[in-house]
C-alpha cells in the first residue's frame, strides 16, 4: 500500500467517525430538547380521587420542588383541566400545561412557601390564572399534591376589561 492509498483510507475511516460522531450529536441535542420540553406533555389522571374532587373544566396552577431534599427551588406548572370524551368511558380528566416558573429561594422549607397558610403562587403566572379565570369564567386551583393541599385562587379585583374589548375585535 503506498503512502498515498494509506492516506486516503485514514482519511475515509476518518470521515466514516465523523458521520457518527456527528450522528450522535444531533440524538443528544433532539433528547436534551425532549427533556427540557417534558413538563408540556398532556397528563391524564388515572384512578385517582384527588383531582376529580374539584369541578372541571378549571384552570391549575401546579407547586412541585424541583429538588427531592428541601423546598428551595421549586416549580409552578400551570394548565387547564378538561374531561376528555375521546375516551369510550368519557371518565378521563387531562391536564394541559400552558406555562412553567422556577424559582429558587426562600428557608428551604415548606412553610416558606406558603405564607399566612396559603400556597405561594408566581407572579407572572399567579396574574395569568386569575386574568384567565375571569376571562373564561373557570375556577382556578393551586395544588401541591405533595402535602395533599389544594385551595382556590382568590381572583381578587382585576380590572379586564380591556382584555374582553380585545378579545371581542377578533
Amino acid at each position: 500500500m503506498t503512502l498515498e492509498e494509506r492516506l486516503n483510507q485514514t482519511i475515509s475511516e476518518l470521515e466514516e467517525k465523523n458521520e457518527v460522531l456527528e450522528q450522535e450529536i444531533e440524538d443528544v441535542k433532539r433528547q436534551y430538547d425532549l427533556t427540557r420540553t417534558a413538563w408540556q406533555i398532556h397528563q391524564p389522571f388515572t384512578n385517582d380521587e384527588f383531582p376529580q374532587q374539584m369541578p372541571y373544566p378549571r384552570l391549575e396552577m401546579r407547586m412541585n420542588r424541583v429538588s427531592p431534599d428541601d423546598w428551595y427551588s421549586i416549580e409552578w406548572v400551570y394548565g387547564l383541566v378538561y374531561r376528555h370524551y375521546g375516551d369510550v368511558s368519557g371518565k378521563i380528566l387531562l391536564f394541559i400545561p400552558m406555562s412553567r416558573t422556577t424559582s429558587d429561594g426562600g428557608s428551604g422549607e415548606f412553610s416558606s412557601r406558603c405564607p399566612g397558610g396559603k400556597l405561594d403562587l408566581p407572579f407572572r403566572d399567579g396574574h395569568h390564572i386569575r386574568a384567565d379565570a375571569m376571562l373564561l369564567g373557570l375556577p382556578a386551583f393551586i395544588i401541591c399534591r405533595e402535602k395533599n393541599i389544594c385551595q382556590k385562587i382568590d381572583l381578587m379585583t382585576l380590572d379586564i376589561s380591556h382584555m374582553r374589548s380585545e378579545q371581542t375585535k377578533h
